[in-house]
């Protein structure tokens, strides 16, 4: 008996390398043809194990990097930050999460829109303001205000269907969830991320102040060249302001893998079901696989893209960053089939 578990304990280094040498093919195959300066950063987990892989294109070749601590814009990932601030206010017993949003604020609704309405995307609020204007293209977001923020909710007339019953993705609807939370918690959200993940998780390169991480921050591309960094105010921030790198966000998802802390795992019961596959947790979509949950998000601006996931039962997850638009859904689907 002794002898065939140290067989098995042998063989589980070769079959790791066989997997990744698997893994290295299939990415080299997607990238070899991608343009100058495009690069991804991939962090898996297995069990208590980190493991990272890097690549980039430079002067039309392909290269195997270490960039797990290179920083990107991770976009709409911000989104389950600020699910996790909601969590922790309830966890402080600060909100409920059926409480109306109007505690928080001094302008009001058309209909009484709860916390976990705006964390599930089942607000009835429509993806972006109406007042919104992009004036630049290449950022946004740049141009818009608090004040602009305010002045569409308090013009809203109707909403896009009834709170509660059916999901439809809103940026601003989590920015109200971000900016609600900031006003219970009396901090800004660069202190609400700094305090309640970044501390405690050791994460030492997230955050939405650029100057701290500018030394490490990759530059965006389009599909034309490179891309401005977005600049967003502070409102909007609870939709996707957050820069990190994959070796703090696989310390973000080993957390609600390996955790049984009720703040993180209220987040990962469904609240709203779309189909047999499809439901939405706090934050977090719940993708079914073959039986198995499988927890994820992913992330877009300008010149970047994100994606994260977890299957808590297997232990398993996987971060994707990547600082271009070429190659973004095979590398989503990449980040699946590794996890089944």
């Amino acid at each position: 008996m002794k002898n065939l578990i140290y067989i098995l304990l042998c063989l589980i280094p070769f079959c790791f390398n066989a997997q990744l040498k698997k893994h290295k093919k299939e990415l080299k195959s997607l990238f070899q043809n991608s343009h100058n300066g495009a690069q991804v950063s991939i962090g898996y987990i297995e069990g208590d194990n980190l493991n990272f892989l890097g690549f980039r294109i430079k002067d039309a070749k392909f290269q195997w990097v270490k960039n797990q601590d290179s920083v990107y814009e991770i976009g709409s990932i911000t989104k389950v930050f600020t699910s996790y601030f909601l969590s922790t206010s309830i966890s402080n017993n600060k909100v409920s999460l059926n409480d109306s949003v109007f505690k928080s604020l001094e302008f009001n609704l058309p209909k009484s829109i709860t916390y976990k309405q705006l964390s599930n995307h089942t607000s009835g609020l429509p993806r972006l303001p109406s007042n919104l204007v992009r004036d630049n293209f290449l950022d946004p977001y740049s141009s818009y205000t608090e004040e602009k923020f305010i002045s569409y909710f308090e013009s809203i007339d109707t909403l896009n269907s009834k709170p509660g019953k059916k999901i439809a993705y809103s940026n601003i609807g989590a920015s109200l969830l971000g900016y609600s939370i900031g006003k219970i918690s009396t901090m800004k959200f660069e202190d609400m991320l700094q305090q309640y993940v970044c501390i405690p998780f050791k994460m030492n390169s997230t955050t939405t102040n650029r100057s701290i991480i500018e030394n490490k921050l990759v530059k965006g591309y389009n599909m034309f060249g490179i891309n401005p960094y977005w600049n967003k105010p502070e409102c909007l921030f609870g939709a996707g302001a957050i820069m990190s790198c994959t070796k703090d966000l696989t310390k973000f998802l080993m957390k609600f893998i390996s955790s049984e802390d009720k703040t993180l795992t209220r987040m990962l019961t469904p609240t709203q079901k779309r189909n047999n596959n499809v439901s939405v947790g706090l934050g977090w979509f719940i993708r079914n696989i073959d039986n198995e949950s499988i927890h994820w998000h992913n992330g877009a601006t300008g010149g970047f893209h994100s994606f994260a996931a977890f299957n808590k039962k297997r232990k398993t997850g996987i971060v994707i960053l990547s600082n271009t638009q070429f190659k973004v859904e095979e590398l989503q689907e990449f980040g699946f089939e590794i996890l089944k």
